[in-house]
């Protein structure tokens, strides 16, 4: 089974090629029913705290794909400047989504219809362009690559070119590159009804409440260049929807410390900071959390105390002198000064109003090597000790699903071990009031659950590191810390992706019948306890502010008047 960096670096190279051959199985093709698919009032909270609504025009497309394929795959590199170029002329923007979300398509009773009729246009467009610029050849219908390719006029590329179900519109989700392509098209109101149509079914829970997050690549990549779909537009559309799906979706909202970094020293095209921004987006529009992203050049903490020559092999235009960079007061410091400075105002600012911080933390997608290795378990250290109280999630805990059950069952080595998701263990505390003592992981795209021999393994890998105690931890601190996570869309491109909700929920059923845990114990805190005490959905700042967004919002529950991870919650 592929890892998950092997896994998002295919679906990558796929989506640079598929757009460079012009081939996509349809456009626009899904659209919501009238109402989103409803949770189940009578089963166990359920909380997806990793996944993503968003679609091309909100990313960096070309920069991203050149970045992080030139090495591996030349050819997809290549072909992003022509995947970007199809995503956003035909994908729609969120400027033009937020005018459907506000207009009659919302109001009226026939909501599917309205939403087919405002697909049809962008879907002829799409068509057009693919016979205007069609090659040579393209790939075999149904493939992924363009290995076996054969000419346009070929009989087996003219009869499924074009399958009347994607002309029709109907809803068709099966997993695997082309699929999880084509969500990048997608509004992304259709993306969540999507995603609880599909997770809503064939399971004995059922989605209550999904934390989706957003990225600012901006800097990193292309030089304060703004994607087709600009941030300040991203946050408020999925305002939008939270509104409009009644507390089903929540965001947490993007900060750059580039971004920042520049803003204050003046450089051009940096026409606003970072913070301001944040802060703006969840005093103002609803966002309950931050979302950092170290491989596109950071480490969480202590940037101080490594090497510049870290920094050397990006050539950021923006960024000539690495020594000396202007703060805008008259100061100037290191690019690792910089960073700590940026981001160690971002955290106080979390700490003062109790607001959760989400990391990716796998060592992978980065923009070199040396920036794989920035989420890395050593550069938690300093963060854990300054900042004391702050809500962090370990996305993907450090490449939890590459562990074996042996990295968790052997002696604790010196610190770091070199496993990087038990070295991240090893840094939560029992006691909240203690360093680390509010830090959490996330399992985000464990594809290893969807193979029967895969999740035999992974049961026993999750057995192991529930059960494993750090030097100093006088219990088991994982199973209290550990939360479901999806990393939907990008779990689209697995094959058997419709399972892997229900066999998530499998796995831990066999977890707790192990445990001698009659009453679900450890289920209930993977997929919902522990994202409770996380977010602060009860008793902390979170839950305050959702409180005063409903209120303010006016979003009218049902005879609960409240919704229902609220209600389970109190429960």
């Amino acid at each position: 089974m592929n890892s998950f960096s092997v896994s998002r670096r295919r679906f990558l190279h796929s989506m640079a090629l598929l757009s460079g051959s012009m081939f996509l199985d349809g456009c626009l093709r899904r659209i919501p029913t009238g109402l989103l698919s409803p949770p189940d009032p009578m089963s166990h909270l359920t909380v997806d705290v990793h996944c993503h609504f968003f679609n091309g025009t909100d990313l960096q497309l070309e920069r991203f794909l050149q970045s992080t394929q030139n090495a591996s795959h030349p050819a997809a590199a290549k072909a992003a400047p022509l995947a970007q170029y199809f995503n956003w002329k035909l994908a729609p923007s969120g400027k033009s989504e937020m005018r459907k979300l506000r207009s009659e398509h919302m109001r009226v009773k026939d909501v599917q219809n309205n939403w087919k009729k405002a697909h049809s246009e962008p879907y002829s467009k799409f068509r057009h362009e693919v016979l205007k610029h069609r090659p040579a050849t393209a790939p075999i219908a149904g493939t992924t690559t363009t290995q076996g390719s054969v000419p346009w006029n070929a009989p087996e590329w003219q009869s499924k070119r074009w399958p009347k179900k994607y002309e029709d519109a109907e809803p068709h989700l099966v997993g695997g590159s082309l699929t999880a392509f084509e969500e990048y098209f997608q509004y992304r109101y259709v993306a969540l009804a999507d995603y609880l149509d599909l997770y809503n079914k064939g399971a004995s829970r059922s989605i209550d409440l999904a934390i989706t997050h957003l990225v600012d690549y901006d800097w990193p990549l292309n030089d304060g260049k703004p994607a087709r779909t600009q941030l300040h537009d991203q946050v408020k559309l999925m305002e939008r929807i939270s509104v409009l799906s009644q507390g089903r979706v929540h965001t947490f909202a993007p900060f750059d410390p580039f971004r920042e970094i520049a803003y204050r020293a003046g450089i051009r095209n940096a026409k606003w900071s970072a913070l301001d921004a944040l802060k703006q987006w969840v005093t103002r529009f609803g966002c309950i959390g931050v979302k950092i992203y170290p491989t596109m050049g950071f480490a969480p903490y202590g940037n101080s105390e490594i090497a510049l020559e870290s920094w050397s092999g990006v050539s950021w235009k923006w960024l000539d002198d690495l020594k000396s960079i202007p703060d805008g007061k008259g100061g100037h410091a290191t690019i690792g000064e910089r960073l700590d400075d940026v981001l160690g105002e971002m955290y106080n600012w979390c700490l003062s109003i109790d607001l959760p911080v989400m990391a990716h933390t796998d060592l992978s997608n980065g923009l070199n090597e040396t920036f794989d290795q920035f989420p890395a378990a050593k550069y938690w250290g300093a963060l854990r000790e300054c900042f004391t109280g702050l809500r962090v999630n370990f996305g993907h805990l450090g490449g939890f699903e590459k562990t074996s059950e042996k990295d968790w069952n052997m002696p604790s080595a010196a610190w770091p071990s070199g496993v990087n998701a038990r070295d991240l263990v090893a840094l939560m505390s029992e006691n909240p009031s203690a360093p680390g003592g509010r830090f959490f992981a996330d399992s985000a795209y464990t594809e290893n659950v969807l193979s029967d021999t895969d999740r035999a393994t992974l049961l026993d890998v999750y057995q192991a590191a529930l059960s494993w105690m750090a030097p100093g931890q006088p219990r088991p601190v994982l199973q209290n810390r550990l939360m479901y996570g999806s990393d939907w869309s990008l779990v689209m491109l697995e094959n058997d992706m419709e399972k892997y909700f229900a066999d998530f929920v499998s796995m831990f059923k066999q977890l707790d019948a192990q445990a001698g845990e009659s009453t679900e114990n450890l289920s209930n805190k993977f997929f919902g306890a522990n994202a409770v005490d996380y977010l602060g959905l009860q008793d902390g700042g979170t839950r305050k502010r959702l409180t005063d967004f409903y209120s303010d919002n006016k979003i009218a529950f049902g005879p609960q008047g409240q919704p229902a991870w609220m209600s389970k919650i109190q429960s």
